[in-house]
C-alpha cells in the first residue's frame, strides 16, 4: 500500500544512500513490509549522515504520517522534520 512513496522517496535520495543498503531496505517494501523498510531506510540515512532536503524531510514526514508512525519514536526522531 505504501511501497510506492517508499520507492519515491528511495528514488529522490538515490546517489546519496549506497545501492545496496538502499535495496536492502526496499525488498521489505516489495514484500508488504513497509513499516519495517521505512524505519531501516531512516536507520540507513542517520548511521551514514545522508543530508534530506527540507523537500525530503516533508516528503519523508507525510510517508510516516500516513503510515501513522510516531515520528518522536527512534529512528525517526533524530531528523529534524520542518
Amino acid at each position: 500500500m505504501f511501497a510506492e512513496k517508499i520507492n519515491e522517496f528511495s528514488d529522490r535520495i538515490s546517489g546519496r544512500l549506497e545501492d545496496g543498503l538502499l535495496q536492502g531496505a526496499l525488498n521489505y517494501a516489495d514484500h508488504n513490509e513497509e513499516p519495517l523498510a521505512i524505519e531501516i531506510l531512516c536507520d540507513h540515512l542517520i548511521e551514514h549522515d545522508v543530508n534530506l532536503s527540507q523537500e525530503d524531510l516533508s516528503f519523508l514526514k507525510l510517508i510516516l504520517s500516513d503510515m501513522k508512525i510516531d515520528i518522536f519514536s527512534p529512528p525517526f526522531k533524530y531528523f529534524n522534520f520542518p
